[in-house]
């Protein structure tokens, strides 16, 4: 009983907290790459509509350019 008692304390006791913090190690990554995953996806988002309002602007510009010079 004595070996059983040596070997849980010394063996699976470190052993079970060495999972559980591994465990608790794993949730915080994979809380922390969705959060990045959502904040990258936004910034994409994000960055294609400033694109798109750019390109319209260019193109209204162009157009008012071609005006002028129809005009001309």
């Amino acid at each position: 009983m004595d070996v059983l008692e040596t070997f849980l304390r010394y063996v699976v006791v470190p052993m079970c907290a060495f999972v559980w913090v591994m465990y608790q190690r794993q949730q915080d990554h994979t809380t922390q790459i969705a959060v990045l995953k959502t904040e990258n996806e936004m910034a994409r988002l994000a960055h294609d509509r400033e694109i798109k309002e750019i390109r319209g602007m260019l193109q209204r510009i162009l157009q008012k350019l071609d005006d002028k010079v129809d005009k001309q």
